[in-house]
């Protein structure tokens, strides 16, 4: 199964129904126990000292990862996110933009998550099934926090 890293939040849906492996990639540097390594790695590979600590760590987790496609999500996260779409372009990662619109608007979302879908080459039968299976999953996890508070 394929691996595709994302920056931020996305419609996993559409990754589910794409038979894609989805890498939260906050997750993997976060947890990864090297954090201030993989920052000091993505400083090492030109990356300046003043942008944000999580984009050099995504940057160093993809590359340590082997992650070959990313999706980035480029309006409502970091604005470096774009630099990083930038970088990893060059070093021939494929990197799929996805932008939640400004105005919230119900057309607009719809509008990229469709430009996703093609992208991945799926339906909205097969994202309807997908979304379908794991929000059987998000209830068992609702009510698992549910039980510990």
């Amino acid at each position: 199964m394929q691996r595709t890293g994302f920056t931020t939040t996305i419609p996993l849906e559409v990754l589910i129904a794409a038979g894609r492996k989805p890498v939260d990639l906050n997750n993997v540097f976060i947890t990864g126990g090297r954090s201030c390594q993989q920052v000091e790695d993505a400083e090492l590979a030109g990356f300046p000292r003043n942008v944000c600590g999580w984009i050099k760590g995504i940057y160093a987790a993809i590359r340590e990862s082997a992650i070959g496609e990313v999706i980035a999500v480029t309006e409502g996260d970091c604005s470096y996110t774009k630099a990083l779409m930038e970088v990893l372009f060059l070093e021939g990662i494929k990197v799929v933009p996805f932008a939640y619109p400004h105005d919230r608007d119900a057309a607009s979302l719809k509008a990229e998550i469709e430009k996703l879908m093609r992208h991945f080459a799926v339906e909205w039968d097969g994202v309807n099934r997908a979304k379908e299976r794991l929000d059987q999953i998000r209830r068992k996890i609702r009510e698992i926090d549910r039980l510990t508070w």
